[in-house]
């Protein structure tokens, strides 16, 4: 019997152990290491990728306004589907509906056709979604659209038109987990 306690006891301790980093509470800890799929912003929200099978892009995103994206586990068509965020600072504040107006004249000379734009509330906080074609490239869009002070943050979700509703289903998941903090 005290055998099987000292061999648990030793099990217990390696398996602590293979977490352990060089320093404890640095950033190679285990413990401390941020959750995949999780995005913690400086612009003051959070963003995880919940219950979809989507990946958030770890290496450098090219555009200084988007802060991370996710992608789907594969391609379609040749097209692997994405949803970028992107944050927009405002010199000053305004209201969402302001800000959704101000961008709703681009997308007709952008090639895109507007099918839904409409107030929504994701987990009790007020935002804008707008649901976009390109029938040209046969790209569909939904745009999520926060607005806190005089920051923004734009989710775009984008895929192929005719796969566009499967891809809808991972992208709200994503949507859903937006939280300012």
């Amino acid at each position: 019997m005290n055998f099987k306690i000292l061999v648990a006891a030793i099990v217990f301790h390696v398996g602590l152990n293979s977490y352990a980093a060089p320093l404890p509470a640095t950033s190679s800890s285990e413990f401390i290491r941020q959750q995949l799929g999780v995005f913690r912003s400086d612009a003051g929200f959070t963003i995880n990728s919940g219950d979809s099978d989507w990946v958030q892009e770890l290496e450098a995103i090219r555009n200084p306004f988007v802060v991370t994206s996710y992608r789907a586990p594969s391609t379609y068509d040749g097209v692997q589907a994405a949803l970028t965020v992107r944050v927009d600072k405002m010199s000053q504040s305004t209201t969402l509906k302001s800000y959704v107006t101000r961008w709703m004249r681009d997308f007709p000379r952008l090639g895109f056709k507007v099918m839904q734009a409409k107030p929504i509330k994701v987990s009790g906080q007020l935002g804008f979604v707008i649901d976009l074609k390109n029938q040209s490239a046969m790209k569909q869009l939904r745009q999520v659209l926060f607005l806190k002070d005089k920051t923004a943050v734009i989710m775009t979700c984008r895929d192929h038109e005719d796969h566009f509703q499967s891809t809808l289903k991972d992208c709200n998941e994503i949507i859903k987990n937006f939280r300012w903090l």
